[in-house]
């Protein structure tokens, strides 16, 4: 007798621990599928904050055919915002419409995530100044109609 209700308790126990082991790989996968949602929203709400604008794109260089400045003057290399040009970061851009700080995206480029952190006299509207090291790269990238996506904060 006293063996039977031992393996009826121990049966009970296994038996429980099983049920255990099941409800919380229930949860668990309940709580993943919570969170692969929500990073899902997550993702479409950071996605639709990008809003796209076809610009007409030319590139600069620090250079004195870009800026009249030449090495050695205190302002050469540095940008409105008041930070030093970096080829795959730097953009000028017109402040009143895409203000100074904006992130931008030039898909047909690179993958870098460029910053507006300059201005100039000819980018006014849909214009885009992409910062260039290389006078040749500069020139040859020309003029171009571009998509380009601006973070809108």
């Amino acid at each position: 007798m006293n063996k039977s209700i031992l393996i009826i308790i121990i049966l009970i126990f296994v038996l429980t621990l099983s049920l255990i082991a099941t409800i919380h790989k229930t949860c668990r996968a309940k709580q993943l599928e919570f969170v692969q949602k929500n990073l899902i929203l997550d993702l479409k709400e950071e996605q639709d904050k990008w809003e796209e604008i076809l610009v007409l794109a030319t590139a600069y260089t620090a250079g004195y055919e870009s800026t009249g400045k030449h090495p050695g003057h205190p302002a050469y290399g540095i940008t409105k915002s008041g930070t030093k040009v970096l080829e795959g970061r730097t953009i000028a851009t017109d402040p009143k419409l895409i203000p100074l700080g904006s992130k931008v995206k030039i898909p047909c480029l690179s993958n870098y995530t460029y910053i507006a952190e300059d201005i100039g006299g000819k980018i006014k509207g849909k214009r885009i100044d992409i910062y260039m090291e290389n006078l040749e790269d500069a020139l040859n990238w020309g003029k171009r109609w571009v998509k380009i996506y601006v973070k809108t904060r």
